[in-house]
């Protein structure tokens, strides 16, 4: 995690908009963070790793840490990892969180921190 503060140490963020990128990935982290240790210390399956962001990502006002993120509200969009879950543990509620999403999100960091863009394409 070191490295992850070298950049700010460093002066590289010297605008707000070159560190709003650094801080969306902190809330994406926070949620690794918890995903993480339930998967490697409690063994969790990629389903109950699904299930504990679920909620949140349906519902971001049950979000119970701080909101310390800046574009907080341009989140969450339609990642594909519900999607792909959603379909391959057969999980439709899942699938109608994944539709009520936003699919064309328009603030510029958000799009970046978009990992597949039209993830139906993926699939058979």
């Amino acid at each position: 995690l070191y490295s992850e503060r070298l950049g700010i140490e460093m002066g590289l963020y010297d605008t707000p908009a070159k560190d709003m990128g650094r801080l969306s990935y902190e809330m994406w982290r926070a949620c690794r963070l918890v995903v993480d240790t339930g998967i490697h210390a409690k063994g969790w399956s990629k389903e109950q790793a699904i299930a504990f962001m679920t909620p949140y990502i349906a519902d971001k006002s049950k979000w119970p840490y701080a909101k310390d993120i800046e574009y907080f509200e341009g989140f969450p969009v339609r990642h594909p990892a519900l999607l792909f879950g959603a379909r391959a543990l057969d999980r439709s509620g899942w699938l109608r969180v994944w539709t009520g999403l936003n699919p064309d999100p328009a603030i510029g960091e958000v799009i970046r921190n978009f990992p597949i863009r039209q993830p139906l394409l993926w699939m058979r």
